[in-house]
């Protein structure tokens, strides 16, 4: 068995420690809780579970539609670290997004971003 010396301490609090669960767990904008969400609305989409993926032309910007019978998803994400402009279908669907990730716009997504919508 593991034996520690009666003077052994606890190491200290690091950097790491906000990384920990339990602080995560805590955090609702962690990426812990990030995740539960994007898998909440995974689960909840055929979508985006099973569904026909098609890629649009956006230039820098990764966008694609997935759909799964009457059940359709808008997908776009800017992985660049520069703003990129939305084409207007974008733009509109980036309005009423289910989950979003970075700071967006109406018409801007920025470095790092994206969302997840459900187009009208």
């Amino acid at each position: 068995p593991l034996r520690l010396h009666p003077t052994a301490r606890h190491p200290r609090r690091s950097r790491h420690d906000a990384l920990a669960i339990d602080a995560q767990d805590a955090d609702p904008s962690s990426v812990l809780n990030f995740t539960r969400e994007l898998l909440r609305t995974r689960r909840a989409s055929a979508a985006l579970r099973l569904g026909d993926i098609r890629f649009a032309d956006a230039g820098e910007v990764l966008a694609f539609t997935r759909r799964h019978g009457d059940d359709h998803r808008l997908c776009a994400f800017n992985l660049t670290d520069a703003p990129q402009a939305l084409s207007p279908d974008l733009a509109a669907a980036s309005a009423q997004p289910l989950i979003r990730v970075g700071d967006t716009t109406d018409d801007t997504l920025a470095p790092f971003s994206g969302f997840i919508a459900k187009p009208a």
